[in-house]
């Protein structure tokens, strides 16, 4: 078992694959209901594994078993589903979570534009949509949770190298 291989899993390729196509073509090409909540869905089936992965790398000395990865994985669905609902309930939460995401994409592209030339900016805040209807999606959460702990994904994963978790 490796710390993380499910992010490589079929669901973690095609949830990550589908955020960020969504978000940066889809959306603004065919906007629309079903592009409302692709975006939801993807993020809730690919958050929780990162989560895992981050609490599996911090754990490298302990070698977590099964059943911590279990564990980890019910934690993560649950503090993402709650986190995802608190953003979509509270407009005050949704502001925050726009802010971390204007932080985290200065963060990341930030250096690019400085290299271009077109300076590193400022953070902008991102637009967070505050629709209560985004809560549908939360059963999503459970294809996150059977793919973290998908026994077929340590089967793949298991020849590789990297840090294994017996």
């Amino acid at each position: 078992m490796l710390a993380g291989d499910y992010l490589i899993s079929p669901a973690g390729l095609i949830s990550i694959a589908l955020l960020l196509i969504n978000d940066h073509w889809l959306k603004g090409h065919v906007p629309g209901l079903v592009t409302g909540k692709l975006s939801d869905v993807a993020g809730l089936v690919f958050f929780p594994m990162v989560l895992v992965a981050a609490t599996e790398l911090f754990a490298v000395g302990r070698r977590p078993s099964e059943t911590r990865r279990r564990t980890f994985s019910w934690l993560a669905v649950a503090v993402t589903g709650l986190a995802f609902a608190l953003i979509k309930f509270l407009p005050q939460m949704a502001l925050v979570y726009g802010d971390a995401l204007g932080w985290a994409r200065w963060l990341i592209f930030g250096p690019y534009h400085l290299v271009t030339e077109s300076g590193m900016g400022g953070a902008h805040r991102v637009l967070v949509t505050h629709d209560l209807t985004d809560l549908w999606a939360l059963p999503a959460l459970g294809l996150s949770y059977l793919a973290i702990n998908s026994r077929s994904v340590r089967r793949i994963g298991g020849g590789a190298a990297g840090a294994s978790f017996r």
